[in-house]
């Protein structure tokens, strides 16, 4: 369970609001796709991520994925899937994460979805991080309930001391 955020390059056509409406299930339309992202796009997220952030640099033809701690970005054609993992050491991460999707929008076209706040990202950064730790603490929640849900094995009646 992570935390993802997908950026997209709004068509010349479409509003913040037309898209939000399209990626929280409110019209007919299934699915978004945005523009393909253009060569210098790419050029500034790899020189963002490489050169300012050492994260590591994997290609799959026309997909790149890049890797840092717990952070994984990954880079078609037409969006950018970002994924941080609800974990406690992750927090630090999840900034980073904020930082580099806010340098991202401020020299590029592409706008960020965090679909578990239901809208695009924000500059407010106190707003992102607390989506972020809204879910780390229900995964918390969760895993203690499926602790405390998990039966105990029964200790045999001659293994009293137990």
């Amino acid at each position: 369970m992570g935390y993802s955020l997908t950026g997209y390059k709004l068509k010349p056509d479409d509003t913040k609001q037309s898209v939000s409406e399209i990626l929280n299930g409110e019209t007919d339309e299934e699915d978004y796709q945005g523009l393909a992202l253009t060569t210098e796009e790419k050029v500034i997220i790899d020189r963002c991520l490489i050169d300012e952030y050492s994260f590591e640099k994997d290609a799959f033809g026309e997909w790149v994925e890049y890797e840092k701690n717990s952070i994984l970005i990954s880079i078609s054609a037409d969006s950018i899937g970002i994924g941080v993992p609800y974990w406690e050491e992750a927090k630090a991460d999840i900034q980073l994460v904020f930082e580099i999707v806010n340098k991202i929008t401020t020299q590029t076209a592409i706008l960020f979805w965090d679909p578990q706040g239901g809208d695009f990202v924000s500059n407010d950064a106190a707003h992102n991080q607390a989506v972020y730790e809204y879910g780390l603490n229900a995964t918390n929640e969760i895993i203690e309930e499926i602790i405390e849900a998990k039966p105990k094995a029964e200790t045999p009646w001659w293994q009293f001391w137990k």
